[in-house]
């Protein structure tokens, strides 16, 4: 998903990997379409099994831009992993430093 971009912080390299996933899979994410129980048994099987398909891959998708869940994961795992501060080093950026950057 980062391909040849550049970035040194963990925290660059996921927006990259967001905004390459946003832009990949755009259609998935504004063209789903929420039927309800009735209106998905008028349809026939495979249409029907084309829509749950869809319904779960948006999902998925979503879940995957969701990722850390919580704001302080990156900075914990790095300070258990012996990093102290990931910040000096470069590990990770704040969200200000991250939007003066364009991400």
């Amino acid at each position: 998903m980062i391909g040849d971009a550049f970035a040194w912080s963990i925290t660059e390299r996921r927006a990259i990997a967001h905004s390459s996933l946003r832009r990949r899979y755009g259609r998935t994410l504004r063209n789903a379409v929420d039927f309800n129980a009735d209106e998905l048994a008028e349809f026939g099987s495979h249409l029907r099994s084309s829509i749950l398909q869809a319904k779960a891959a948006r999902e998925r998708l979503i879940h995957r831009l969701e990722f850390p869940f919580d704001p302080s994961f990156d900075l914990t795992y790095l300070q258990a992993s012996g990093i102290e501060d990931p910040y000096a080093f470069g590990l990770l950026i704040s969200d200000l430093q991250l939007k003066d950057k364009g991400h």
